[in-house]
């Protein structure tokens, strides 16, 4: 998504050996007409699956999967195990790998995780506080912060330039190029 649908249809049409999409924007092309042909695919890997199966994506990947031959291997990846992922692990036709970590928590030994248990209509106070007190204290780390919506990361991250903190914000609603940049 983003970018140019005629430049895509293009390098579509030049027969990639990988192809990495958004699902809405590969339906757009199968809606389109696009010159290509996605009968030729062994692999399709599905990011994010609980959130694809949770969302609004079922009529795009319908159009998709239709599109698809129906012998290739499908890919399943999701940080979380969800009853939708269960649900399709047992529905699918073809039994699905799935791999599940022996650990509960799943994470790297670096990654330093908190929870903060505070007022919310006073998380924005306490969040700016974290963060001061954590750069003063680790000049040499990054932080990364994820917001539920566009909305509020595009506010957070005008806030916290504004008050001196380096800092970018990243979301669907920034123009491709400077997501890019």
């Amino acid at each position: 998504g983003g970018r140019d649908m005629m430049q895509q249809g293009l390098q579509l049409a030049q027969k990639p050996h990988v192809v990495i999409s958004t699902p809405g924007r590969l339906a757009d092309h199968i809606d389109s007409g696009t010159n290509f042909s996605l009968k030729k695919i062994r692999y399709l890997v599905l990011d994010e699956a609980d959130r694809l199966l949770e969302d609004n994506f079922g009529d795009q990947l319908k159009q998709i999967f239709a599109a698809l031959p129906k012998k290739r291997q499908t890919l399943l990846f999701s940080a979380t195990m969800t009853d939708t992922l269960r649900e399709l692990e047992n529905i699918a036709l073809n039994k699905p790998f799935l791999w599940q970590p022996d650990a509960e928590i799943a994470t790297v030994e670096q990654l330093d995780q908190k929870y903060v248990l505070m007022p919310a209509d006073a998380k924005d106070a306490y969040l700016l506080h974290i963060l001061d007190k954590y750069t003063d204290q680790h000049s040499k780390s990054l932080v990364m912060i994820f917001t539920q919506t566009c909305k509020y990361c595009q506010i957070l991250g005008m806030v916290c330039r504004e008050l001196g903190f380096a800092c970018v914000a990243l979301h669907s609603m920034i123009p491709q190029r400077h997501r890019l940049a």
